[in-house]
């Protein structure tokens, strides 16, 4: 009987220990998952909101009448394009940080940060669009649809990362 509850004791240790790593093993990759799920939805999001800014601008100078795009509207769509465009990079490169050694991770996150890149240099070209006295409309609109094709696609390479590292962002919105 003492050998019984002495090997009965010992199991049930052994399977307390052995639960415990599994849990703390679980629980060393947790901080980065927790930083995968915030960097990567922070930055979808902001993706989302510069098409969005993008997109409203666009709407606003195709109800314009001819060369009457108010430039205080057309600078502040630019500067909150670029904001947005800006903290998604920024996220992209907290992410890459969590990434460090995962190959396939830092792949897709150069992918994004690439055609971030894109959107960025597009920005910049609609920014200077949009701070002129007298507001370049069709080329400013030109210069959001190259900014939403590079977000696109960023936004539907982030997205394949998220769901291969098991983090729900919100779909990117199709057109």
């Amino acid at each position: 009987m003492k050998h019984l509850v002495t090997r009965f004791v010992l199991g049930a240790l052994l399977v307390a220990f052995a639960a415990t790593m599994s849990f703390a093993q679980s629980g060393a990759d947790a901080k980065a998952r927790g930083r995968y799920d915030f960097y990567g939805k922070s930055s979808s999001r902001s993706m989302r909101s510069a098409r969005e800014y993008s997109r409203d601008y666009r709407q606003h100078v195709q109800a314009s009448p001819k060369a009457a795009v108010d430039a205080a509207i057309a600078k502040d769509a630019a500067d909150s394009v670029g904001m947005c465009i800006d903290k998604a990079k920024k996220d992209v490169e907290a992410m890459r940080v969590e990434a460090a050694g995962d190959k396939e991770t830092l792949a897709s996150l150069d992918l994004v940060a690439e055609k971030l890149a894109e959107a960025a240099k597009h920005h910049k070209k609609m920014h200077e669009l949009c701070c002129k006295e007298n507001v370049d409309g069709e080329g400013s609109m030109a210069c959001c649809k190259d900014i939403d094709k590079a977000l696109e696609a960023a936004g539907a390479e982030h997205e394949k990362l998220m769901k291969r590292l098991g983090v729900a962002t919100a779909p990117v919105e199709k057109k």
